[in-house]
């Protein structure tokens, strides 16, 4: 599959299936600079600038956004806003469902930088444990959904949805992939690729 800078990719799996590992590897795989959204406090990347006012991202290649309070969806929304006008970046944003719940109307600026991002060479990698925790907005607008296993009906149903399958033909390639592997669509091409695990980074 053809992985373009100013795509949307959304991941999804269990703690510890390796989908933090793969969205790193994504994103530091791209050109600066990049923007990690760290609600949590709890993925560092190297050589990151790690800020807390979200109207003002760090001129430097890697930059890291901790807020100051994790619940504040309107910092959230600034931060956005400012990304938009920033423009041609990679952002990374971490547990998702912090951000874009699936409950209540999803802040304006996200949805502005998911889906107009694009036009303005912003890359969008989001990561979250179960798809029924974040906004649709979120997973229709992605170019890639990437899973690792889940048996969930509920998510599968959603999954199944996006790539057009039967959620039995989407478990079924989830049973055929080995132990941290995932399942990849690619919206473009209509395909679902069953992928082995990703070699794990240390530091």
């Amino acid at each position: 599959m053809k992985l373009r800078t100013s795509d949307r990719l959304l991941i999804t799996g269990r703690t510890g299936s390796g989908k933090s590992t793969l969205a790193r590897g994504i994103f530091e795989a791209t050109p600066p600079p990049r923007l990690l959204i760290d609600p949590t406090d709890d993925e560092s990347t190297a050589y990151a600038v790690t800020f807390a006012d979200p109207t003002r991202i760090p001129d430097a290649p890697v930059a890291r956004y901790v807020p100051t309070d994790p619940a504040d969806l309107a910092a959230y929304d600034r931060l956005y806003a400012t990304i938009f006008d920033a423009g041609a970046r990679t952002v990374w944003l971490d547990e998702a469902p912090t951000v874009v719940p699936s409950v209540g109307t999803p802040q304006p600026s996200v949805i502005k930088v998911i889906r107009q991002g694009r036009k303005r060479g912003i890359g969008h990698i989001a990561t979250a444990q179960r798809p029924v925790w974040i906004a649709r907005e979120l997973i229709s607008e992605s170019e890639h959904v990437i899973c690792f296993a889940t048996h969930f009906p509920a998510d599968l149903a959603i999954l199944s949805g996006v790539m057009a399958v039967d959620p039995s033909e989407l478990r079924a390639a989830m049973d055929r992939t080995p132990e941290h592997g995932f399942c990849w669509y690619a919206v473009r091409e209509g395909t679902i690729y069953v992928c082995p695990p990703i070699r794990r980074s240390h530091g």
